[in-house]
């Protein structure tokens, strides 16, 4: 399901919502009742030692909580792995992190900077894998990717 948020400006999709009926929930047409829509994050793996996933389903919690004009207080992580659903609060403190996150990364983008990344093994399972500029820096130069590029472009 595509996601957006205007006010931290991001996007993205989750990979599962869903609605629960209930009397704190929202108004779906067609159905009678109220709905809590809680989004699940799906993993392959396991459980990370860092807070990265929570961040992403957070995320993906405060994006349908400003389209969807409600309050968000849990969703779940499922790790294939495990196969184990894991509930994660989606509390105030979560939602204040993720809001300084999204203004370092406006700031960042508003300078041009591109930070320093770590490659590690999840970079191989990322969709954004080709496009990432670490990536490309360590395969070849600029000069070299430029010149790839441009006789792509020429042939296309």
């Amino acid at each position: 399901m595509p996601v957006h948020s205007y006010t931290l400006g991001l996007s993205g999709e989750c990979d599962v919502v869903i609605f629960y009926e209930n009397k704190n929930g929202i108004n779906i047409i067609g159905k009678t009742g109220k709905y809590l829509p809680v989004p699940v994050e799906y993993k392959k793996g396991k459980p990370k030692n860092s807070i990265d996933d929570i961040v992403q389903l957070g995320a993906q919690a405060i994006c349908l909580e400003e389209m969807l004009f409600c309050s968000i207080p849990y969703g779940y992580l499922y790790y294939g792995e495990t196969h184990h659903r894991e509930k994660v609060e989606i509390d105030q403190n979560l939602k204040n992190h993720i809001s300084n996150l999204c203004n370092e990364m406006h700031e960042y983008a508003k300078k041009r900077y591109v930070p320093h990344v770590r490659r590690n093994k999840g970079c191989n399972a990322c969709s954004l894998k080709n496009h990432c500029f670490p990536e490309i820096y360590h395969k070849e130069s600029v000069n070299k990717y430029i010149a790839r590029y441009t006789e792509d472009m020429k042939n296309a």
